[in-house]
């Protein structure tokens, strides 16, 4: 019976008025000059009680007894009351109760869920949100879980899910999804076979039946995850286990391009630190070493500040020894809730690579936070603060405000974000939605593919690969899972922007391999490298003779060169499976994937009126469009270190062009110095006489008041600042620790130099504005466009050969434009 919130009262205030009766009751009756005195005590008593427990029934009342008697008569109306309240309360109850049940037995097609603990509720309110009609099986009930389901109109039904009467209760004959999150690994696999042998001896079964269980434990998820345990049972169900952990780890590589990032900030390879180490953390290692492999980045980092390093590499290496061969691994000792990074260590930790990004796991949501937010004041003090945080929470209930999304701030060192909670990853979608779906897809297709090409020698060899998706191995099921997770890292890889989530659509257009034999077998190489370790994860190791019963595998610990052509060719025809049969190409509007299209903008820091009246005229139409008709169904990506003059000219010009012709964008802004310094170097500039083509409201306008000082400095920052607030602008990234001395000269110019080099190098179109003749200077126009011809012809640039790199030189004192 569910509880009340009415019954909280109803049944206290019964009580009481109950008592109020029997205590009037006795004490009107006992003084009522109607009752008989001269009989013995006892029998007086007896006499006086029973005549009060009979106005319950009516029988009292046809006593005599004094006019002037108010107390037996509230007593009776009280008595009255009580048995009307009672009896009516009851019948509601019995009614409410018969309706809910047969409501609940008419019901086809529900979802039921064992266990309301967090991860049952998330799973309740995303099956809510798609409409499905839920019914929750709990044993252990709280106030709060029967006002949850009675707010989310959810059925409940008490009880043990592992009771087979209750599970028929619950329907389970006609429903068609079972979630079972009971809290407790043996709990849930009990269910799963009190279930299974429901639905094999029933006769009245739904069409389909999937059930979803939880392994909590790790160990415990590699033991059984490739017992026949989880094979269908009969036709119609299937059975998906799934790990939170796992789950965390899958959501964070879709939404978070780690390696994209690692890349602005001009590195080469990702180091990725942990505070902490569980099993989300484990699982997230093996995600990132899998789906994050990138471009020519060197082998990975992880390193593991935790209060027992020992045993987390323990832990670490029995799992993923032989990824060791592959990844660099450290194991740092660390107080456990410690509040900041001691300098000495951070230095260790950054001498072995530059920090990619810190990560926080802790045994509590309060307690991750607050490490967070005390190491990262301490990184902001050292001046180390240019990576994004990341927290791994179960809940954000309260500390939303804390949280900076990648959408809310344009600076990476600003970021600091959740992952994996509970409300995002206990969700059906993730575990047999799209993700699953695109690997099963892909191995239909491998199918499909390798009847066609393997010969009857390779067929027998790789036999166990033909089976269907609900009979292939866990190995094979997560080897296909790994090669769609890796698919975002491979995009971008090849020069596709993508928005960050669940989905593969692209424009019609877009050709992961479209550059060539160079471009695929360079896909084909991160395919063969993901696969490696994929393997390694899964806990393979090489040898010489194959062995899948063994999982020895004659190709790990070979590079792609090392391959043979046939087995490069199957990397390839699995690049190219990729691309023509899991990329949907079925949209050619909207937030999809593109090819990204870098557009670096350079130039002179002074111009004179009459040159940014031409410069303005020949963007607007003739470069601004020419560079748009080449570029259909692709996406720029402004990039500059916005010093004033040229630069802020380009990117005013070519922001509003973009935007006026709702062409796909983004700006990224590159920074060589701090604003203060780079300002004060142009100002003295500015205040020579000295014209600049952009003010902060209006393209081409000169600076009115050169003598005025503070008005330069004012004017030069409210101008970058009017881009950088502009809604295109994606990050600002420093190239500098805030901690450098960058108070001579020499120091300016090395981070000036190293700006222009990187918006160099990134650029597939250079939009450069130079006057000929100009004098070459570190990390000026004449220099960039030097080493520009340099990096071009020794093949240097961000290797993306979808696009041909360009440079457009724009001379404004002779009017002319160069193409090169």
């Amino acid at each position: 019976m569910r509880q009340n919130k009415i019954d909280k009262f109803y049944w206290p205030l019964l009580i009481l008025m109950a008592l109020g009766a029997v205590t009037l009751g006795l004490w009107g009756w006992g003084t009522d000059s109607n009752t008989d005195r001269t009989v013995p005590l006892a029998q007086w008593v007896m006499e006086i009680i029973t005549q009060t427990l009979l106005m319950f029934v009516g029988e009292g009342y046809s006593q005599t007894f004094d006019a002037d008697n108010y107390a037996l008569r509230i007593a009776k109306i009280m008595a009255l009351l009580t048995l009307l309240g009672a009896a009516v309360r009851i019948v509601i109850e019995l009614s409410i109760n018969r309706i809910e049940k047969w409501r609940l037995a008419r019901q086809k097609g529900h979802t039921i869920i064992c266990g309301l603990g967090g991860g049952g509720l998330a799973f309740a309110l995303s099956e809510r949100k798609k409409g499905n009609v839920v019914v929750v099986v709990e044993k252990e009930l709280t106030d709060a879980m029967d006002v949850f389901c009675s707010v989310n109109k959810i059925f409940l039904v008490p009880g043990d899910c592992r009771d087979l009467g209750i599970l028929t209760m619950a329907g389970l004959g006609k429903a068609s999804n079972l979630i079972l999150v009971a809290g407790q690994d043996s709990v849930n696999l009990e269910s799963l076979m009190t279930a299974r042998g429901l639905i094999d001896s029933s006769k009245n079964t739904a069409d389909a039946l999937s059930i979803y269980v939880e392994i909590s434990k790790q160990a415990l998820w590699q033991k059984i995850s490739d017992e026949d345990l989880f094979a269908a049972s009969k036709a119609n169900v299937e059975v998906y286990p799934f790990n939170r952990s796992t789950l965390a780890a899958r959501e964070f590589v879709w939404w978070h391009p780690i390696y994209k990032h690692a890349e602005m900030l001009d590195q080469n390879r990702l180091h990725c630190v942990f505070v902490g180490y569980d099993d989300y953390a484990e699982n997230l290692i093996s995600r990132i070493a899998t789906s994050c492999i990138y471009k020519s980045f060197g082998p990975m980092r992880f390193t593991v500040l935790c209060g027992n390093p020992d045993e987390a590499e323990t832990s670490c290496l029995i799992r993923f020894g032989e990824l060791a061969k592959i990844v660099d691994f450290t194991f740092l000792s660390m107080p456990i809730n410690a509040n900041h990074l001691p300098d000495e260590l951070l230095a260790s930790i950054e001498e072995k690579a530059p920090i990619s990004n810190l990560f926080f796991f802790a045994e509590s949501d309060e307690t991750c936070m607050q490490e967070a937010l005390a190491i990262r004041a301490g990184l902001i003090k050292s001046g180390r603060d240019n990576f994004p945080i990341y927290l791994r929470l179960d809940r954000a209930a309260g500390m939303e405000d804390l949280l900076v999304s990648p959408k809310e701030t344009v600076h990476l060192g600003s970021v600091l974000t959740a992952f994996g909670m509970q409300r995002h990853i206990c969700d059906r979608d993730m575990i047999s939605g799209f993700l699953e779906k695109s690997a099963i897809r892909l191995h239909e297709k491998y199918q499909d593919h390798s009847v066609k090409s393997l010969s009857p020698s390779e067929k027998i060899i790789k036999q166990e690969s033909f089976t269907g998706w609900q009979q292939l191995s866990e190995t094979l099921k997560v080897s296909n899972r790994r090669a769609v997770d890796h698919l975002p890292a491979k995009m971008a890889s090849a020069g596709c922007i993508r928005p960050p989530g669940y989905g593969l659509n692209v424009y019609p257009t877009y050709k992961m391999v479209a550059g060539g034999d160079e471009q695929l077998n360079r896909i084909a190489t991160l395919e063969q490298k993901s696969w490696t370790a994929g393997r390694y994860v899964d806990g393979w190791t090489g040898g010489a003779v194959r062995n899948n019963a063994r999982k020895i595998h004659n190709l790990l610990g070979k590079t792609y060169e090392e391959l043979s052509n046939q087995d490069q060719e199957y990397d390839r025809d699995q690049v190219g499976l990729l691309d023509e049969l899991v990329l949907d190409r079925s949209r050619s509007d909207g937030n999809i994937g593109r090819i990204d299209h870098v557009v670096s903008l350079i130039g002179h820091n002074l111009l004179s009126e009459t040159e940014v009246q031409w410069l303005r005229t020949e963007l607007t139409r003739v470069i601004l469009p020419t560079l748009i008709e080449s570029t259909l169904g692709q996406h720029i990506t402004l990039m500059t270190s916005l010093a004033p003059g040229s630069d802020t000219l380009l990117t005013h010009a070519a922001l509003d062009y973009l935007e006026k012709h709702k062409v796909p964008h983004r700006l990224v802004i590159i920074e060589g110095v701090p604003e203060a310094l780079m300002v004060d170097d142009f100002e003295a500039k500015f205040n020579q006489g000295g014209h600049c083509g952009v003010g902060a409201n209006d393209i081409g306008t000169v600076w009115s008041d050169p003598d005025s000082d503070s008005d330069a400095a004012r004017i030069i920052t409210a101008d970058r600042h009017a881009i950088i607030e502009r809604e295109a602008t994606e990050w600002v990234i420093p190239l500098f620790r805030q901690d450098i001395d960058f108070s001579h000269q020499d120091a300016r110019r090395v981070g000036y130099r190293k700006a222009a080099d990187y918006v160099n190098r990134h650029g597939q179109t250079l939009i450069a504005i130079c006057r000929q003749g100009a004098v070459v200077l570190p990390g000026g126009t004449a220099d960039s466009l030097a080493k520009r011809a340099e990096i071009i012809k020794a093949g240097n640039l961000q290797w993306n050969s979808l696009v041909e790199p360009a440079t457009i030189i724009l001379d404004p004192m002779s009017e002319t434009v160069k193409r090169r």
